[in-house]
């Protein structure tokens, strides 16, 4: 293996919180540098019932990644997919049973994807054949909760996806991948685990996908870093975010923090991404893929207990709910 080409997309289903500095607040770049800092980790479909409430927790999720089991192994996909509906985006890749999908509604935002769209797009693969639907909530712009129509709406552009993936054609991988560390960045809507990117070269086309570790971004960011790439000839699939809850310095403002490109300005984002654009395009190689998958029994909030906490910061909690959360990685890596 050539370790410095080596790149993890992982989908914990915990979620960042519940408030920094405490419990599984900065979750994502614990697992970021546990994986040598070559991973992005991802939003699943999960809210803040699935914090980690303390640091034992935190510290018996992290051991388990150690743990994790090969499923499947392979060296092609399809070209990925996009499908809109409304206000609704799913980009969407199969890799050899398992398609990932990445779900936005960006620029018009949202709060967590609702655990139903999860259940029924699973069913929904499973009854085409799919081994496992991986979901991603790319969290990459600010908004409301979901309304009902626009989730309908995520569902069928999900479907359109997983319909059209079955009829494409798998073709050999190369992939590069680079984090940010080299650009020095300083941003306080960042996560320490700041910004990467990943390259995907399927047949003869290059493909790019944005990570920052960061609690969502704003409105618009993700179009203009889109609308930077396409002028500079790279296509940008999508930019998701970690929803970490990590904070820089305290935020004063309705939100309680501030989200990607609240400070940062605009340009300066496009230019960190295509930087890294080009660098990832410079460490391509031929790879293969594994996916890998665990599981841990560790104790998570609970609506309940989330609820009484976001009241009463001061008020003591009880750790009573037990959970057995399941986290799986994508592990690219490149070939001799």
């Amino acid at each position: 293996r050539a370790k410095n080409n080596e790149c993890r997309l992982v989908l914990p289903d915990v979620h960042p919180g519940p408030f920094h500095p405490i419990g599984g607040s900065n979750i994502t770049y614990l697992i970021y540098k546990n994986l040598n800092s070559s991973a992005m980790v991802m939003h699943s479909v999960s809210d803040h019932s699935l914090n980690l409430p303390s640091k034992s927790q935190v510290d018996l999720y992290l051991s388990s990644l150690q743990k994790s089991s090969k499923t499947q192994q392979g060296f092609k996909c399809t070209k990925p997919v996009t499908v809109q509906v409304n206000k609704a985006r799913t980009v969407g890749m199969l890799f050899d049973k398992t398609a990932v999908l990445i779900l936005s509604l960006s620029p018009h935002g949202m709060e967590d994807v609702p655990s139903y769209v999860k259940t029924e797009l699973e069913q929904y693969g499973k009854n085409r054949g799919f081994e496992r639907v991986l979901i991603v909530d790319s969290h990459n712009a600010m908004g409301e909760v979901i309304q009902k129509n626009d989730a309908d709406d995520l569902l069928n552009a999900a479907k359109s996806n997983l319909d059209t993936l079955i009829t494409k054609e798998t073709l050999k991988l190369e992939v590069g991948y680079s984090n940010s560390e080299f650009l020095k960045i300083n941003a306080d809507d960042l996560g320490p685990g700041k910004i990467a990117v990943m390259c995907m070269k399927i047949g003869n086309e290059k493909f790019f996908l944005g990570w920052a570790d960061a609690n969502n971004m704003h409105n618009g960011l993700r179009e203009h870093i889109a609308n930077y790439f396409s002028k500079n000839g790279y296509s940008l699939l999508e930019v998701c975010t970690s929803d970490t809850h990590y904070k820089a310095r305290q935020a004063r403002n309705k939100h309680g923090y501030f989200e990607f490109g609240s400070l940062s300005k605009f340009d300066d984002a496009a230019e960190w991404f295509l930087q890294l654009a080009k660098e990832t395009e410079r460490n391509i190689s031929p790879a293969s893929f594994d996916l890998l998958e665990q599981e841990t029994k560790v104790k998570v909030m609970g609506d309940k207990q989330f609820d009484d906490y976001s009241k009463s910061l001061d008020r003591a909690m009880r750790i009573t709910q037990g959970f057995l959360i399941g986290t799986t990685i994508f592990f690219f890596y490149t070939l001799f």
